[in-house]
Parts: C-alpha cells; sequence; structure tokens
C-alpha cells in the first residue's frame, strides 16, 4: 500500500466546536500575539493581525500564540473534517521526499561563520472594520514589513534579527488617510537589528521546537501522534507552525512534511510545475471561517508563502487582496549584520 492509500485511512474524532469558543481562542490568542510582539506593552492604538498562529515579523511569536488557541479548546469538540486528500498527500510527500534528498538551502550543512538567511516579507490588510470581524465600512490600508533572521552555523551563537521599518504600500476607501494616520498616531515600526544569544528571546527559543529535535519521533506516523497528544484537534496546525521558518533539521522537517499528509482537511488549490497551492480546512462553517492558504516548494520541500484570503470581502477593498500574506525566502550568506 502506498503512502497515498495509506493518508486515506486516517480518521478524526468527530467533534464540534462553537463560534463563541472559536471567537474566544482567537481573541486570546491575538492577545498574546500583540503581548509578545510588544515585549509585553500594551497594544491597544496598533492594527491587529487576525492570522491564528503568525504574525507580523521574526521570533516565533506565532508558535506560542498557536498553542494559546490549543490550550483554550482542547477538550472541546470539533467540527468534523474530511478525510485526507489524496492530490494534496501526494504535495506533502514530494516535499518529504525532496527533503530527504537534501535539496535546498534549509537542508545544506553550513560552514563555520555562515547563515542560513531567512528573509519574511509580511503583508497585512487593515480596514475600519478589522477590529469587529466585519467588513470594511470607507477605509484600509496595506502594511508591509521585510525581517531577516540569520541563524549561525553552530546555534548556540548569536542569531541575528534585521528588521526594517513598516511601510504603508495600498490606501483603500475615500478616508483612508485619515483612517491610516488615526490607525498609526503612534507611528509606523522603525529599522531595527538585534542579536539573540544562543538563539533566545527572553528565556524562549526563536525557534519554537527546538529543544524537542532530538526526541521527536522520525516515523511520519509517530510524529503525527506526538503533535496530536500535545494539540489536540490541531495537530495539522501546530505542525505548520513548527514548520513555519523551515528551521527543523532535515529528518525532522521530512516526517513532519509525511505527517501532513495524513492530516484530513488539506486540498489542492493549484499547481505550477513545483509551486503547490493547498488550503487548510476551516474549524468553522460560519462568519468567522477562513481557509488558510499554505505555498509549498515541493523541489526544495520548504514552505514558501502563507496567505490568509481575505475574511470579510467589501467595495472598499479589491478581492484579490488577502487578509494577510506571510512570503519567505532562504538562502546561505557568509556574514551577518552586527549590532551596534
Amino acid at each position: 500500500m502506498s503512502w497515498v492509500d495509506e493518508v486515506r485511512t486516517v480518521r478524526t474524532d468527530e467533534t464540534q466546536v462553537t463560534e463563541a469558543q472559536l471567537a474566544t481562542a482567537r481573541r486570546a490568542l491575538q492577545r498574546e500575539i500583540d503581548r509578545t510582539a510588544s515585549g509585553g506593552r500594551s497594544r491597544s492604538r496598533q492594527p491587529r493581525s487576525r492570522r491564528l498562529g503568525l504574525s507580523l515579523g521574526l521570533g516565533g511569536v506565532g508558535v506560542a500564540g498557536a498553542l494559546a488557541v490549543v490550550g483554550i479548546v482542547a477538550g472541546s469538540v470539533f467540527a468534523p473534517v474530511p478525510s485526507p486528500d489524496a492530490a494534496a498527500a501526494e504535495v506533502f510527500l514530494q516535499a518529504q521526499e525532496s527533503v530527504l534528498e537534501g535539496i535546498g538551502a534549509a537542508d545544506v550543512t553550513l560552514e563555520p561563520g555562515q547563515y542560513l538567511r531567512v528573509e519574511q516579507v509580511t503583508e497585512q490588510l487593515h480596514t475600519d472594520g478589522t477590529q469587529n470581524g466585519a467588513a470594511a465600512e470607507k477605509a484600509g490600508f496595506l502594511q508591509r514589513q521585510v525581517s531577516v533572521l540569520y541563524v549561525p552555523a553552530d546555534r548556540s551563537d548569536d542569531w541575528i534579527v534585521q528588521a526594517d521599518a513598516s511601510e504603508v504600500v495600498a490606501l483603500y476607501g475615500d478616508d483612508a488617510e485619515a483612517f491610516t494616520a488615526n490607525v498609526l498616531s503612534e507611528g509606523l515600526s522603525q529599522d531595527s537589528l538585534r542579536s539573540y544569544p544562543s538563539g533566545m528571546d527572553n528565556g524562549q527559543p526563536i525557534d519554537r521546537y527546538r529543544n524537542d529535535y532530538d526526541t521527536m519521533p522520525r516515523d511520519p506516523d509517530e510524529l503525527l501522534e506526538w503533535f496530536s497528544a500535545r494539540a489536540p484537534g490541531y495537530a495539522g496546525f501546530a505542525i505548520t507552525n513548527a514548520l513555519f521558518q523551515n528551521l527543523p533539521p532535515a529528518d525532522v522537517r521530512a516526517a513532519m512534511l509525511g505527517a501532513l499528509a495524513r492530516v484530513p482537511g488539506y486540498t489542492l488549490v493549484s499547481r505550477e510545475g513545483d509551486i503547490a497551492v493547498l488550503q487548510e480546512a476551516s474549524r468553522s462553517d460560519g462568519p468567522e471561517a477562513n481557509p488558510t492558504l499554505l505555498t509549498i516548494d515541493t523541489s526544495t520541500g520548504q514552505i514558501v508563502r502563507f496567505t490568509n484570503p481575505q475574511q470579510h470581502p467589501s467595495s472598499v477593498v479589491p478581492a484579490d487582496i488577502p487578509e494577510q500574506v506571510i512570503s519567505f525566502t532562504t538562502s546561505i550568506v557568509d556574514e551577518a549584520p552586527t549590532p551596534q
């Protein structure tokens, strides 16, 4: 029996979650993202990201936020999700094989002094309906930020995060200028360059699961059970957060991709050559339903983009502008900038 055939047999418990529970989980998640991104300070004047588990900029904030959701809804009843889609499973399995073959910058053994350079470009839509989870009424804007993570060959050395100042790249609606000025009354973020000894940020590793890599199962089925025990009902979600910046070692990342091939709810949206777009099933059929798109380069086994489609379309913002897009480019460099 092939692995694609095997994933057809995977099932999950038939459970349900209410719209109120989902809304509560999302609010708790966003509070954690806002708190962590601001170093514990209030960010009430700043626009909020609505992507579950992911946020503007680098630093592992997304994973911590994702687990906040799991903590709230663990033990709740989830809506039934479909069986694994064979086409989607095939994408994950091809990506897994590419990792095992050692293709792609993320899996190359770095020489002393070299760095794995992970560039993250985040575009976030904000509208006058965002805070209320509603469609825009009169205005919106698109904010863009570029952050670069430099991971040293010896991961016990300093990790470097360079973040460019965020910028507003598009305005929508007749009241866009006034709305943008009000939301950003405290100003846009500024350029920053920081070092993180041993890749630790406030006592937590930037690479969220790195202390677990040695003990994580390398068998995809066993690894799926490992994540399911820690994030009941959200195993696929937790795995994609662990894969967020393509940082796990090759054998672990390959097992994670293999595990995703066994997770129900992913469907193949499109494919052009090695680039495949998968949709992750929503946990709700109500107004909060908002399936996330995951773009994978099957030739390298790397995640290259997360897309959160526009959640509340209206005539103010063009329908093809997503709520959030996070794109990654990975390369190897011989040096990293030095913080002053």
